[in-house]
């Protein structure tokens, strides 16, 4: 049975997906949260939550604008769940499934890439055709490499997802590209369009949110993870170029 809000949050997940899964409660921390039954074959997940901790709480109460790295703490949970993961290496795939209960820390997807396989920076090159590219510039920090933590077919977050969000940004951008952008009363004509299109798309729940699954994938990993595996219609797989 679930006992932490991202476990609660990844069984919401299976279960609208209607998939299977047993739930091995950890012996000591030394055993994977779950086992999950896709067609393709059974898939190995060991779910870790960030919770709100003292600093946290610090740095909220201070009210201070504050740049908080994010990479520390994901390569932590990276550490800590590869005991749970080590004896199906070789035989499934393994997964670490990340959940966020109020920590502040970023689960965005290039940020997971950068905390598996280096930091994630920008490159300028200078000539006749100037460009930028993004690059992971921190390979001493990586954990994934060729020889190391191949156990891990992919690091994912569970998360909750507002599927009509693009649908109402584009509806809202619209509305406004069409009104007085310089209006002394910004906030009351957002407000209006808000409502009005609420009102006439009221067939459409914007508030509606649905448990997803973002998955980054580990190309050293010793055994692939499908991606007919976690493959609902708001998922999302991504593999770096390496």
């Amino acid at each position: 049975m679930a006992e932490t809000a991202g476990e609660k949050r990844f069984e919401a997940y299976l279960t609208a997906r209607s998939l299977k899964w047993s739930y091995e409660k950890p012996a000591g921390g030394k055993q994977a949260d779950y086992t999950v039954y896709f067609d393709d074959g059974d898939v190995v997940c060991e779910v870790k939550d960030f919770e709100q901790g003292d600093e946290d709480e610090r740095i909220r109460n201070s009210g201070a604008a504050v740049g908080v790295d994010p990479y520390p703490r994901i390569r932590e949970k990276i550490n800590a769940s590869r005991v749970q993961l080590q004896p199906h290496k070789g035989k499934r795939p393994c997964v670490l499934v990340l959940y966020n209960s109020g920590a502040l820390v970023s689960l965005g997807s290039d940020i997971i890439a950068g905390a598996m396989f280096g930091d994630l920076g920008f490159v300028l090159n200078v000539g006749e055709t100037d460009s930028v590219r993004g690059e992971f510039i921190g390979r001493a920090r990586a954990k994934m490499r060729a020889r190391q933590n191949t156990t891990f077919s992919a690091v994912a977050v569970v998360e909750l997802f507002l599927p009509h969000a693009k649908l109402f940004e584009e509806l809202l951008s619209e509305r406004l590209l069409k009104a007085d952008a310089f209006s002394d009363a910004v906030t009351d004509m957002i407000q209006k369009a808000f409502d009005e299109i609420r009102a006439e798309r009221d067939d459409i729940d914007f508030d509606e949110t649905v448990a997803r699954v973002r998955v980054m994938h580990n190309p050293y990993a010793s055994v692939v993870l499908p991606r007919t595996a976690f493959s609902g219609p708001y998922d999302e797989h991504w593999t770096p170029k390496m």
